[in-house]
């Protein structure tokens, strides 16, 4: 059980974590991204579809892993 405190931590981390997807990979999965990825995150956040035209191996797939935990 959550102490007054700890809910309201919880929360304010979600509202941060709900504009700022680059900040939930980084302080909870522990790792990082792109400028190339952080771009293709910010498309996700303000549109319904985002749509990624890039090269192999260039990290789309391990993005969209994260962006599903996010």
């Amino acid at each position: 059980m959550l102490t007054l405190e700890q809910a309201r931590d919880v929360l304010k981390a979600t509202a941060i974590y709900r504009q700022v997807p680059r900040r939930y990979i980084e302080e909870q999965l522990g790792e990082e991204t792109t400028e190339y990825q952080d771009k293709i995150l910010g498309g996700l956040n303000q549109h319904k579809q985002t749509a990624v035209r890039s090269c192999h191996n260039s990290g789309k797939t391990w993005l969209g892993s994260r962006a599903v935990a996010w």
